[in-house]
Formats: structure tokens, sequence, C-alpha cells
């Protein structure tokens, strides 16, 4: 067999290869745009049921709207093995004024930690908001507090 039969062979088999690797990938784009046998359609929920339901790694309460936010820092600690950490924040709303709304949000992943209501609240001057930790674990919360 002469050099030029085999450099023809060798540019057979490239283009076959070339081939068979576009006939895979156009399988797999195709495959890949298939419809699902079942279409999920999400149920309708009325408002009404959801205002009983809340986020207990979140705290939302009061409302915003023609509100001044009077406080906003991170509170943030790392866990200890074995050790619950608890951190009472305190906000006093300045005089002539009331709290409105308080907002507790957990910044990045989930640690379980769980922010309440100590004292105080929404239409008090001041309010105690207490993070705790779950065990072994660490918390970051954003706390803002507005007031009218």
């Amino acid at each position: 067999m002469s050099s030029l039969d085999r450099l023809n062979q060798i540019d057979k088999m490239k283009s076959l290869v070339l081939v068979v690797l576009l006939a895979v990938a156009a399988t797999a784009a195709v495959v890949g745009n298939e419809e699902p046998d079942v279409v999920m359609v999400p149920d309708v929920v009325e408002d009404s049921e959801l205002a009983g339901v809340t986020d207990r790694r979140n705290l939302n309460v009061g409302n915003t709207s023609n509100s001044v936010r009077i406080f906003n820092q991170q509170v943030r600690a790392n866990g200890i093995a074995n050790r619950v950490l608890t951190r009472n924040v305190q906000v006093r709303a300045p005089s002539g004024r009331r709290i409105a709304a308080i907002r507790v949000n957990r910044i990045g992943a989930s640690q379980n930690a769980r922010p309440t209501i100590a004292s105080g609240g929404i239409g008090n001057t001041q309010v105690t908001i207490r993070i705790t930790s779950a065990r072994g674990r660490g918390y970051n919360y954003r706390i803002e507090v507005f007031a009218r």
C-alpha cells in the first residue's frame, strides 16, 4: 500500500469520526429539548391562607410605608462547638415616634438560627430582638427597624 493510499484512508477515518461526533451531538441536543410528559401546574393559594405562614428563619412584621428607618445593622457570629449562641439587640424609637415595622433577614446560607421579638414591638417605643443560633452553628442577619 502506498503512502498516498494510506493518507486517503486516514482522511476518510477522520471524516467518519467527525460525522459520528456530529450525529451524537445532534442527538443529545434533541433529547435535551423534549417536552416533559407531565405538565406541572402550581396550586393556586389564596392570599388569606398565606397570612398565617411565616418563614421561621426571617422575621418580617409591620408595614414600612410612610415610615423612617431608625435602625440598620448586620449582626453576625461564628459557631462555637456544642454551644447555642444568643444575642439580644435592643432598639429605642426617637421621642414622639413608635415602631411601625421590624425586618430581620438572613444573609447568606441558612445556619438555622431563629430571630424572635423578646419584648416590645409594633406600636411600642422600643423592641428587643433575640437571635438564637442552632447548636454549634452561627448566624448572619440584617436587622432593620422602622418608625412613624
